[in-house]
C-alpha cells in the first residue's frame, strides 16, 4: 500500500519519544479513525483548510516553527512540549503534539484543547489507542492511564518492573 505523509517520510507513524512524553494525534470529528498497520498505526490526515487554520493558530500562539525535514513543522522545543505540522503535497496535513511531564504542562494543555476545538479535533493516543476529548480533564485522565505519567510518578519502580524486577 502506497504511504502518505509523516508514515511516508519515517516508515512509521512511531516516532522516537523520551519516557516522559505523551504523544496525541489530532483527528478530525466524524472522520476516519486511525488504524492499525504492521509498523505501528496510521492516523488519517487532516483536508487542506484545517491545515491552514492550524497553521495561522500555532504561528500566533507558538512562534514561527522550524524546520525538522522538508514539510516537517515544529511548534515548541526538540525536547519538551511541541506541536508537529507535517504537510502533504497535496496540502493536507497530520497534526501531533508531544507532551513533556517533567514539568507542569498545563499551559500547553490548555492550549492544544482550544487548537483541537478550533479545527472541530478530538485527539488520539495510539498508547492507548483511545480517542480523547479536546478538554484538559480528559487529557488528564488520559495521561495518568500512560507509561510517561507511571515514568515520572516512579523512574526507579517503572525501570525494574519493564526490567523484569531485577
Amino acid at each position: 500500500a502506497q504511504r502518505s505523509g509523516l508514515t511516508q517520510a519515517l516508515g512509521t507513524t512511531r516516532t522516537i519519544m523520551a519516557i516522559w512524553q505523551f504523544d496525541i494525534s489530532f483527528i478530525e470529528r466524524g472522520g476516519p479513525s486511525p488504524r492499525r498497520t504492521d509498523d505501528g498505526h496510521e492516523v488519517p490526515s487532516l483536508p487542506a483548510e484545517r491545515t491552514r487554520q492550524a497553521n495561522a493558530w500555532l504561528n500566533v500562539v507558538f512562534g514561527s516553527p522550524w524546520e525538522m525535514m522538508d514539510g516537517w513543522y515544529v511548534f515548541g522545543e526538540e525536547a519538551g512540549n511541541r506541536v508537529d505540522l507535517f504537510t502533504n503535497p497535496d496540502e493536507s496535513s497530520e497534526l501531533s503534539a508531544r507532551i513533556d511531564l517533567r514539568a507542569n504542562p498545563s499551559t500547553f494543555i490548555t492550549n492544544i484543547c482550544e487548537l483541537g476545538n478550533v479545527l472541530g479535533c478530538a485527539f488520539f493516543s495510539a498508547e492507548l489507542w483511545s480517542h480523547i476529548e479536546p478538554a484538559p480533564i480528559d487529557i488528564a485522565q488520559a495521561i495518568g492511564a500512560s507509561r510517561a505519567a507511571a515514568y515520572v510518578q516512579n523512574p526507579v519502580g517503572f525501570l525494574r518492573d519493564i526490567a523484569g524486577g531485577a
